[in-house]
């Protein structure tokens, strides 16, 4: 009875929330956002990278949305080339890591939608 009680008490110690990454992609973006457990809360850390063929030259706007209409908006004014990882500066905190249900990537005409799996 005291081993069980004593198992019992180390299963319930060891509990850990653990930091988390989700990844979205189409055929010319990946999103990743690694969630950095902090205090109860979850902070963003995205990060977008283009995987068309030709150079992006001209506005980006990365649009993360979260559940009742939020979302956390970055705009990139610079040239992207094929391949080319950029860390976003512009995080939120969100509760669980679930709820973060997609992303908006929108450059000169195009729009696309992208799912986190």
């Amino acid at each position: 009875m005291i081993l069980f009680a004593s198992l019992l008490g180390l299963c319930g110690c060891t509990t850990s929330v653990n930091d988390e990454r989700v990844v979205a992609k189409s055929d010319h973006w990946i999103v990743t956002i690694d969630l950095v457990y902090k205090k109860g809360e979850y902070e963003e850390v995205p990060s977008i990278q283009y995987i068309g063929e030709d150079l992006v030259d001209e506005k980006v706007e990365i649009n993360i949305l979260h559940p009742n209409n939020s979302s956390t908006s970055n705009t990139l004014h610079v040239s992207i080339k094929p391949n080319e990882v950029i860390q976003l500066p512009t995080r939120s905190s969100v509760e669980d890591w679930r709820d973060i249900e997609s992303v908006i990537v929108t450059w000169g005409v195009e729009e696309e939608i992208l799912i986190f799996e």
